[in-house]
């Protein structure tokens, strides 16, 4: 299990594969485990997959205070840097 702390709170993300890096993020009330069926296929076409859980979503810890959608930007900013990428694919549910 990976984690990284951003905005006073801990996350938590997984990361598979190498090469050209894409981040997918869940839906609300949901987590990363939502992109599970399409994690292998992205590691067979080349991608580094790297599947983040939300604050107060999965395996990332509880939330004290409400967080808004550009609290969430930021900590995948914080991710980002965190792993020191530059440029990525980005899919999202909603």
């Amino acid at each position: 299990m990976a984690f990284y702390d951003t905005a006073s709170r801990t996350a938590y993300f997984i990361e598979f594969g190498a090469g050209r890096p894409i981040v997918l993020l869940h839906g609300i009330s949901n987590s990363g485990r939502a992109w599970g069926p399409q994690i292998a296929p992205l590691v067979e076409a080349g991608y580094r997959v790297i599947v983040p859980d939300h604050a107060g979503h999965g395996a990332s810890g509880k939330l004290t205070t409400p967080i808004g959608v550009a609290a969430l930007a930021g900590d995948i900013e914080a991710l980002l840097a965190h792993l020191d990428i530059g440029p990525v694919d980005l899919v999202g549910l909603h």
